[in-house]
């Protein structure tokens, strides 16, 4: 996550800004804390499920261009996909996601 990134997510939150000496600062009560936690909670729940949820998606596009450029039918292995991994991958993939839920 970058400086600009937290100090957006800040402002979102409520965050003020006021002129310090030599570089800002923000000020926020605790409900800013709050808010500010949970979108950071957010955008790194956002990241791990992309990160996840890349087999899955690599796996269906491959399948998809290989079913439109081959006879041939597809054959997982052929291309290193283990069944097995593409299912817990789909599984950490929704349990990420439904965290942000609860």
């Amino acid at each position: 996550m970058t400086e600009d990134e937290i100090i957006e997510m800040a402002k979102q939150a409520g965050f003020v800004k006021k002129d310090a000496m030599f570089r800002p600062a923000y000020i926020a009560n605790i409900k800013n804390l709050e808010t500010f936690a949970k979108l950071i909670a957010q955008h790194e729940r956002e990241a791990c499920a992309d990160i996840a949820d890349r087999l899955p998606r690599i796996y269906r596009e491959t399948k998809d261009a290989h079913e439109r450029l081959s006879p041939e039918p597809f054959k997982p292995s052929q291309f290193g996909f283990d069944y097995a991994e593409l299912r817990q991958a789909e599984t950490i993939t929704y349990a990420i996601q439904a965290r942000g839920k609860a």
